[in-house]
């Protein structure tokens, strides 16, 4: 990309989930460890046997970020939680992810977070196949159509909404080179339930983090590190009906 841009100056580009040097080039990428940690707080509070699962691509920089987020989640509202955590270093193998999910559900799991591009339709098939109380957690963006009725919610990831939002500062003439980083606050992820399968006090509570999280009072983990050193917020007191958040 900063070569192709390098020699079109004339030129604007967008590029996801990286970033470049060169002036023409606006790198976007993303707060998966934001929407990762609503999942994970939904996770915490919806399983019924204490034992969640995620099924990994490769360890790079934004699934790390859906890793961490995602266990920090689970840690602040059911730190009893057993989180089994399986990379298969490919993104392109759908029936290996069907048969890690398949062992994790076996083993007691009924919630799942793939992070694993095709890799990660396999978990849907093995929730498929499972049956009822067998559920995944969407990454990126919905994907209940591969098995109806078995996702409860989605980290979502607004590739679209960078991508829109570029091609308008273009036709607006305010398209700006440089990183951008896109959170809860700029409008960049979401956690949605568009199946409304989470309950009234799982929503509640995650509208209740989510506006610390867009204040600023709780910053949620990015990597090993700060996830070692997270110590897990108070959990808020709210009502029980439900609360809107952007996206459910």
């Amino acid at each position: 990309m900063t070569s192709v841009a390098e020699q079109n100056t004339d030129k604007s580009f967008l590029l996801i989930d990286s970033t470049s040097d060169a002036p023409n080039v606006a790198g976007v990428t993303f707060k998966e460890n934001e929407p990762a940690f609503l999942a994970g707080v939904a996770a915490g509070m919806s399983t019924k046997t204490n034992k969640l699962g995620i099924v990994g691509g490769q360890r790079i920089p934004p699934v790390i970020r859906y890793e961490v987020g995602f266990v920090a989640g689970v840690k602040t509202t059911n730190p009893a939680a057993e989180i089994s955590i399986v990379y298969l270093d490919t993104f392109g193998d759908s029936a290996a992810g069907q048969k890690t999910a398949a062992d994790q559900y076996s083993l007691g799991a009924d919630i799942i977070l793939p992070i694993a591009g095709l890799s990660g339709t396999g978990v849907y098939a093995a929730a498929a196949e499972k049956g009822d109380g067998y559920w995944v957690i969407g990454a990126d963006t919905t994907q209940d159509h591969l098995a109806p009725g078995h996702e409860l919610c989605v980290a979502q990831k607004g590739v679209d909404f960078a991508v829109y939002s570029g091609i308008k500062a273009v036709v607006d003439g305010t398209f700006a080179g440089g990183p951008q980083n896109l959170g809860l606050k700029e409008g960049g992820v979401s956690l949605q339930d568009p199946n409304h399968k989470l309950s009234a006090e799982a929503t509640a509570i995650v509208a209740a983090f989510q506006q610390q999280i867009i204040d600023g009072t709780l910053v949620v983990p990015v990597d090993d590190d700060t996830l070692k050193a997270f110590t897990p917020p108070a959990i808020p007191n709210v009502s029980a009906s439900p609360v809107a958040t952007p996206g459910m």
